[in-house]
């Protein structure tokens, strides 16, 4: 169990994180980092439009709330849009993945430890949003980026934010542009992310109809959790397998 200071609702319960560390982690382990790119490309969803525009079906992997109501397709129009890049660094023969922390300036999830993105701008598609607002964080140019596809899309909890994650490999830096939004950026070895002492899970209940997983990494004396987390492991979980 990851020991952190986030506040829990009234009603929460530990999960044995233990067999999924295992999985996960076998499964990463025998990831041929050679044909990353491709193995990424068959399995992420390489259509880049917001999910009202398209079928749900389209999108990869399930859903991970254990409520289904908050995947309801006719109620998305009142969520605002944004995207997210997860960004990875291919580095000699290991995979890892940028984060950045938020400002404590920021109105929303500050000092948290995020992905790079932001909100939707006019006609943009998700991978043309992932792709600005990186840039506009951490200096990092499009054309240092390499688009792989998409993962099945998320919801902030408290305003409402449907999320769509952009998997792309980078080019390495030594330093990067922050923006005012962004204080810090670091990077992690994929195998080092799904290890009994980093990675745990437990089950929060927000309501009787609302039950959620919250999954939790705490590394380098950061916990990356909420949502970006959430996009984390099902990151983790469909390359590993």
């Amino acid at each position: 169990m990851v020991e952190h200071n986030i506040p829990r609702p009234t009603l929460f319960s530990f999960v044995d994180s233990k067999e999924d560390v295992g999985r996960v982690a076998f499964g990463l382990r025998s990831l041929d980092l050679a044909d990353f790119d491709d193995i990424l490309r068959k399995k992420l969803s390489n259509k880049f439009y917001w999910p009202q525009d398209i079928e749900e079906g389209s999108q990869v992997g399930p859903p991970k709330f254990i409520n289904p109501n908050f995947y309801d397709t006719t109620s998305q129009t009142s969520h605002s849009l944004s995207a997210v890049l997860v960004p990875c660094i291919k580095n000699n023969s290991e995979i890892r993945i940028l984060f950045t922390k938020r400002s404590n300036e920021l109105r929303n999830h500050s000092g948290q430890i995020s992905f790079p993105g932001g909100k939707k701008e006019k006609d943009e598609t998700s991978d043309q949003t992932a792709l600005r607002e990186t840039y506009e964080e951490i200096g990092v140019k499009e054309d240092s980026i390499t688009i792989l596809g998409q993962l099945h899309y998320t919801y902030t909890l408290g305003n409402s934010t449907l999320i769509v994650p952009v998997v792309g490999t980078v080019t390495k830096s030594n330093s990067y542009r922050l923006s005012s939004e962004v204080t810090e950026v670091f990077d992690v070895n994929i195998l080092e992310l799904m290890t009994e002492d980093v990675y745990s899970k437990e089950i929060w209940n927000f309501s009787k109809d609302f039950v959620r997983e919250m999954h939790f990494f705490k590394i380098k004396g950061h916990v990356i959790w909420g949502a970006t987390s959430r996009i984390l492991y099902d990151f983790l979980e469909l390359i590993a397998s």
